[in-house]
């Protein structure tokens, strides 16, 4: 009897141990998740504001939307963020135009990530 008294004890330690560890992780995870985030934002609104383009709306830092963590579908050491911005209406575009907008966001996070000095957030 005592015996299986031990073993389960054991297993009710092992499981309350499993548990505590998955919650701190989780609970640093966020941590991390929202200091990425607020660097991210930073600089994704910086960014956007100084795209100089006549199709693109010059007011996107009012109409960035659907910021969104996605890291869960990555994995836990993959920090992604979703952003949708809102494009002028009555305008046509063209894989030309929109590949024009990747580009030129894509250099100002660049320029805003040499400003700033980060090489890596971690």
């Amino acid at each position: 009897m005592k015996f299986w008294l031990v073993i389960l004890t054991a297993i009710v330690f092992i499981v309350i141990i499993v548990v505590i560890q998955y919650y701190i992780k989780n609970k640093e995870l966020k941590r991390l998740q929202a200091r990425s985030r607020k660097l991210t934002d930073d600089a994704m609104y910086k960014s956007i504001n100084e795209i100089d383009l006549e199709w693109f709306n010059q007011n996107n830092h009012k109409n960035i939307r659907d910021i969104a963590v996605v890291s869960d579908v990555w994995g836990k050491d993959v920090m992604v963020f979703e952003y949708s911005v809102e494009l002028i209406q009555n305008q046509k575009f063209s894989s030309e135009k929109l590949n024009a907008l990747k580009e030129l966001l894509e250099k100002k996070l660049f320029d805003y990530a040499k400003q700033k000095k980060i090489t890596k957030y971690g």
